[in-house]
């Protein structure tokens, strides 16, 4: 259809501003681009006969510029930008910028946080909160083919609204065009082709032979193709199966490229936002459609006002490139639109240089890039009209918006605050992750609701085992973004504020590294481990605040090189399931308060290298299954205090003040039962040596000790000269005994131990079975007895006598030689001790005969008037102990070896009627 000369085209209709005809404001001409997934742009220049015209009442208005007088073709939106340009005698000239409704979010930048929302939740969630409404023929309308899954966290980050929109779509592949009417422009959202609409009418192709159409036409269509990707390939990580899920597909050729060859060629990418192939697959095909979007392209030239983005035409008299489907209906994807009317200024005159040199605005405004095929011919002069230059792709072929919105990179890390479930501390899930709510999320609520989970790092992390510490509700924490990216987050860190200090002031403490937690819930108590480093005063504390557990699954070596001190106010209790070892190097105390119980269930045996001393209160009680056997090398005193029982058999002796008192008479003889000998066994270390032992090794014995040992000698002379500190070399070299006998050192060993026990050995060499009844070689043991030789020879033999050995069936038996015939029992006594007691006699004369003779003189003559008198056995054991009083008394008046051996010789028969039997060794009478 064509238009005369003078008549008015196109007219832009403002919403609300109603002007008079005077001052209506007329189109002069008009500018303006669209495309799909842009925002159309329009620069129109008015004329008005009003000089003074007030723009300000333009400024955000919606508007409507129509490209035919019937005004069924045009453009909505809202002034984005007015401005007057030109005066002149008669009219104004004025340029405003004619954009979508959209246009305005370009100057909001935001930062915000959706959690748990799909992407249309997400733009319908943004757009109308701006006072959008949703629906056909409304602001906004979704039309989409696909279901869009829910993103755990989705940030506007330091970017517009009108680019998160966008950046969304490119990335679910989501188009958008816009429709208009007179009244309103809506946007339309889809992820389909099927969903661009198609215009009722088609166009004819009129190549450019001069003549001129009787009807709009296409006079220029040209088809290009071009070289693209192939293939196109994702991938991602999923951490909750540690596997890598891949995406991939090929893109399809279009018929328009009549199979031409091209290499294979991959776009591939890490990471993307699929957490399984499926997904993966879908985001690699919306990204080789959109690569192979405009593989096939069209340029047309023409005068169709009808043309808009996102609608699709079809063209006729065009040959197709594809004989096969010749009415392939094409996409218009960018136009550019211009129109001139200049008949509105006929009276303008000299302004009319004035419009041809006011500079455009219009690229100033358009946010994307123009195809390289939206030109004009430069061998058309156009003055007056409208006409539009376009690009297209087949619609068959799938359309994907270019990504030419990013996202926003975080440039380093940030900090935000842990958030919760009300009235939780610790709120995480299965994998330790938590929530968070960035200081700069103005919406979200604090709680459980404020993000998506997020995962913590750790130091140490694999099955099973690893570092946990979950970041607790309240805290400050430090967020980093992987690979920049503000939706996906990770809590690397803590950090103290001035609300949530550090536990121990700074800098006073700046020595001390602390780990300190807080009991959950309430915080009333904390566990803590606080290594202090200064100086002098280093330390280690662990505090529990409850149990205290340890495992050690192997060895635990512990070593205190001072104090060690353990409290512990409740019960202790120890289980140990095998050997426990002990060594104590120094002394040990030990205080029970209360009672104290012990049980062994099996032996316990015990080793007391000097004395033991035990203070009873009150009673102690001893009792044994079957026996208790109590030994002493030398003597043994029971002490009963006002009574002394004694029970055994039926039978019982009673010593009180009253008197003795037996149940039976008193009957020699008799058979002495052998208790079983005591056998301690020392404590080992734990590689099975001798940890402690209570005497000192001796020494190697002698040649001459070791032939006496061989011999049937009653016992070893030079055995007890060493034990009386002389060496026997020496002694038997002078030619008097006081040669050698040095009175001061003799009377020293008469006091010590070894001198005791050396002539005990000896004489119990003499006594055989006898004396392994009294156990005479025992007396060596006890190390602080101050006795003389002969207190303790004398002991020996009459604790023999003490014992029963004496008496009864045992020295009619089968006895030893030296003990005499079976008719004759004590004369193998007399003569064992005779022997002893000659040799105690001559200690001063001769060394070797000299003693024998008087030990053993001294010692039968008071076994034999003994045992002749029928005292009890009390009176022997009374002149035992006597007998050893009296051999203290001689050590402590230090005297001398000669008045020792004089005490031997002068030793008398104890008074038939005495109670006891002894001997002193200062000559007197026996007591």
């Amino acid at each position: 259809m064509f238009y005369t000369a003078n008549q008015t085209i196109f007219s832009l209709d403002i919403n609300g501003v109603e002007d008079s005809e005077g001052t209506k404001l007329q189109v002069l001409a008009f500018d303006g681009i669209e495309a799909v997934n842009s925002e159309y742009i329009f620069e129109i220049t008015l004329v008005s006969k009003h000089l003074r015209y007030d723009i300000t009442k333009l400024l955000s208005k919606s508007a409507y510029l129509s490209f035919t007088p019937d005004k069924k073709q045009g453009i909505h939106g809202v002034i984005l930008s007015v401005k007057r340009a030109a005066i002149g005698n008669d009219y104004s000239l004025f340029k405003l910028i004619l954009a979508p409704k959209f246009y305005h979010l370009y100057n909001e930048v935001d930062q915000r946080a959706f959690v748990n929302q799909s992407v249309p939740e997400i733009i319908s969630t943004v757009l109308s909160e701006k006072g959008y409404q949703q629906g056909d023929n409304m602001d906004f309308v979704f039309k989409f083919k696909e279901d869009y899954p829910k993103r755990e966290f989705c940030c506007q980050y330091e970017e517009t609204t009108a680019h998160f929109i966008h950046r969304l779509c490119e990335e679910e592949g989501i188009n958008i065009f816009y429709q208009h009417s007179q009244n309103n422009h809506c946007m339309v959202l889809i992820d389909d082709n099927n969903y661009f609409p198609n215009l009722d009418n088609n166009f004819t192709y009129a190549s450019d032979t001069g003549f001129v159409a009787d009807h709009p036409v296409f006079k220029r269509f040209d088809v290009n193709l071009h070289s693209s990707t192939t293939e196109a390939s994702y991938r991602n990580y999923n951490f909750e199966n540690m596997k890598i899920p891949e995406g991939n597909a090929k893109g399809e050729q279009s018929n328009k490229a009549n199979n031409a060859q091209e290499p294979s060629l991959e776009y591939y990418d890490y990471p993307q936002q699929h957490m399984n192939k499926a997904r993966g697959d879908h985001y690699s095909k919306i990204q080789i459609e959109r690569l192979k979007s405009f593989h096939v392209t069209a340029e047309g030239y023409t005068d169709i006002p009808e043309l808009k983005s996102g609608y699709c035409f079809e063209i006729e008299g065009y040959p197709s490139l594809d004989s096969l489907d010749s009415a392939d209906k094409w996409l218009t994807v960018q136009i550019y639109h211009q129109g001139r009317q200049p008949q509105v200024i006929e009276a303008l005159g000299s302004e009319a240089s004035a419009v041809q040199n006011t500079p455009s605005q219009l690229h100033k405004y358009y946010r994307h890039p123009i195809n390289e095929g939206i030109q004009f011919p430069f061998d058309e002069e156009f003055k007056q009209g409208y006409r539009n230059v376009l690009v297209g792709t087949p619609k068959k072929t799938p359309h994907r918006p270019e990504a030419l919105h990013p996202k926003s990179h975080v440039l380093g890390s940030q900090t935000a605050i842990v958030t919760g479930a009300a009235g939780e501390e610790i709120y995480c899930d299965e994998y330790g992750r938590i929530k968070i709510l960035f200081h700069w999320d103005r919406i979200n609520p604090q709680n459980e609701n404020s993000s998506h989970w997020i995962r913590v790092a750790s130091n140490w992390a694999h099955d099973g085992y690893g570092a946990v510490v979950i970041p607790r509700v309240g805290m400050e924490v430090k967020v980093d973004f992987l690979e920049g990216d503000i939706d996906n987050p990770i809590v690397t860190g803590a950090i103290h504020n001035g609300v949530n200090k550090v536990p121990y002031d700074l800098p006073a403490n700046k020595t001390r590294s602390v780990f300190k937690t807080s009991s959950s819930k309430g915080g009333v108590g904390s566990n803590e481990l606080r290594i202090e480093d200064k100086a002098g005063q280093e330390q280690i504390f662990v505090q529990s605040q409850k149990d205290f557990d340890q495992l050690t699954k192997h060895n635990h070596t512990v070593q205190v090189n001072n104090d060690s001190h353990l409290q512990v106010n409740n019960e202790h209790s120890e289980t140990i399931k095998a050997n426990r070892y002990q060594h104590q190097l120094a002394e040990e105390h030990h205080l029970t308060d209360l009672d104290r119980k012990t049980q062994v269930l099996m032996n316990d045996y015990k080793t007391v290298g000097l004395s033991e001393h035990n203070t009873i209160g009150t009673v102690k009680t001893t009792q044994a299954g079957m026996e208790i056997h109590l030994k002493s090398g030398l003597q043994t005193v029971v002490d009963g205090g006002l009574s002394l029982t004694l029970k055994a058999g039926g039978q019982h002796i009673v010593l009180n003040p009253a008197g003795i008192w037996m149940t039976m008479p008193v009957w020699t003889g008799g058979i002495p039962m052998e208790g079983t000998p005591a056998m301690p066994m020392p404590p080992l270390s734990k590689a099975g040596s001798v940890a402690a032992t209570s005497a000192p090794v001796p020494r190697p014995l002698t040649a001459v000790q070791t032939q006496t040992m061989a011999s049937d000698a009653p016992f070893c002379l030079e055995c007890m000269l060493n034990a009386m500190g002389i060496c026997a070399t020496d002694f038997s070299n002078k030619a008097t005994p006081d040669a050698v006998l040095n009175t001061n050192s003799l009377n020293s060993s008469l006091g010590t131990p070894s001198f005791a026990g050396g002539l005990t050995d000896g004489l119990s060499s003499s006594m055989g079975n006898l004396t392994s009844m009294a156990d005479m070689s025992s007396m060596a043991n006890m190390a602080n007895l101050p006795s003389s030789g002969l207190g303790s020879a004398t002991s020996g033999i009459t604790g023999g006598i003490a014992n029963g050995s004496i008496a009864g069936s045992t020295l009619t038996g089968a006895t030893p030689s030296f003990m005499g015939s079976e008719s004759s029992p004590l004369s193998g006594i007399s003569e064992s001790l005779g022997s002893t007691t000659n040799t105690l006699q001559g200690l001063t004369k001769d060394p070797t005969q000299a003693i024998q003779q008087q030990a053993t003189k001294a010692a039968t003559d008071t076994a034999m008037q003994a045992i002749n008198s029928n005292e009890t056995l009390k009176t022997a054991t009374e002149t035992v102990q006597q007998g050893a009083d009296l051999a203290n008394k001689a050590k402590q008046t230090q005297e001398t070896l000669s008045n020792a051996t004089t005490a031997a010789t002068t030793l008398k028969t104890p008074d038939i009627s005495s109670t006891t039997i002894g001997f002193n060794p200062n000559g007197g009478n026996n007591v």
